[in-house]
């Protein structure tokens, strides 16, 4: 586990998910998309999910994925002033590091702009 990358405070993709943490999840093979975190084919929401689920494979022998640097996280997209601007007039709202549009959730601004303006 020496050779685990190490990031710094801003290369972090939010505030919950400490150095530590970011530092033993690549090592276990975990990206971060930019929405979520990313092992295998396996998408999670949570941090702690995609870490027990590497663990647990990990234990059962079945191999790990191979260790993820920097570049494999990305950071949350989280909505400008000037994009705020946009949204409140349509009444889409930034919920959960998503857009929703009603009962709807887009990754994206522009998909739910375009759904909202339809």
């Amino acid at each position: 586990m020496t050779d685990t990358p190490r990031g710094t405070a801003c290369e972090r993709p939010d505030a919950t998910v400490s150095e530590a943490q970011q530092a033993q999840a690549m090592h276990l093979g975990i990206a971060f998309d930019g929405h979520q975190f990313v092992y295998h084919d396996f998408k999670y929401d949570r941090l702690p999910d995609a870490v027990a689920y590497a663990e647990l494979e990990a234990a059962r022998g079945e191999g790990q994925a191979p260790v993820t640097n920097l570049e494999a996280w990305h950071d949350r997209p989280v909505p400008s002033a000037a994009e705020r601007v946009i949204m409140q007039p349509l009444g889409i709202r930034f919920e959960g590091w998503r857009y929703r549009y009603h009962i709807y959730r887009y990754d994206r601004l522009a998909d739910a702009l375009n759904y909202a303006r339809g």
